[in-house]
């Protein structure tokens, strides 16, 4: 049996929808918990009035499931998901941008992957590289890599825009 994804676009999309609401049941199903410090700096952006968005590949019910299994809910303002039409993690960052009403040059992305360290890049984010899924050297073009959300700080933030005249 030998198939052409290329030639056979419904099929690969039909698999490609399976395929998520799989990956999505599963994420549904899972007991989550907030990685080190992640609760504490959601918190302290919430305080000081910042908006946080989240970019997922999936439908809206499946990240809200996870946020509130990791007891995140109502510290994320914003989400990019599935039902948005976006193709590309590029595409997400930039309608996240438009849906939080900031510039992109503005926005501080934390990414775990090294491909969308790129992804944000090209679109003209700041990215954070959270490592240990990757090791750090794969995240090498990131503004910062860091081994959990507890190790940032406020001032690690303000240097990113230190060039940039105050808004």
């Amino acid at each position: 049996f030998l198939w052409d994804p290329d030639n056979d676009f419904v099929r690969c999309q039909k698999l490609a929808f399976e395929y998520a609401e799989v990956i999505g049941r599963d994420i549904v199903a899972h007991e989550w918990e907030a990685t080190d410090g992640a609760v504490e700096w959601l918190k302290l952006l919430r305080k000081y009035e910042v908006p946080c968005l989240l970019c997922s590949p999936f439908d809206v019910y499946t990240p809200e499931q996870a946020l509130e299994k990791a007891n995140l809910a109502g510290l994320i303002d914003v989400a990019v998901t599935s039902e948005d039409g976006c193709e590309t993690a590029e595409q997400a960052f930039l309608l996240g941008c438009l849906k939080i009403h900031r510039p992109p040059s503005r926005v501080v992305a934390f990414v775990d992957e090294p491909t969308d360290v790129m992804a944000a890049l090209d679109a003209y984010l700041k990215p954070v590289a959270v490592y240990g899924k990757f090791p750090a050297y794969e995240m090498r073009p990131a503004y910062s890599k860091i081994p959990s959300l507890g190790d940032l700080t406020v001032m690690s933030m303000r240097e990113f825009f230190a060039d940039e005249p105050p808004r």
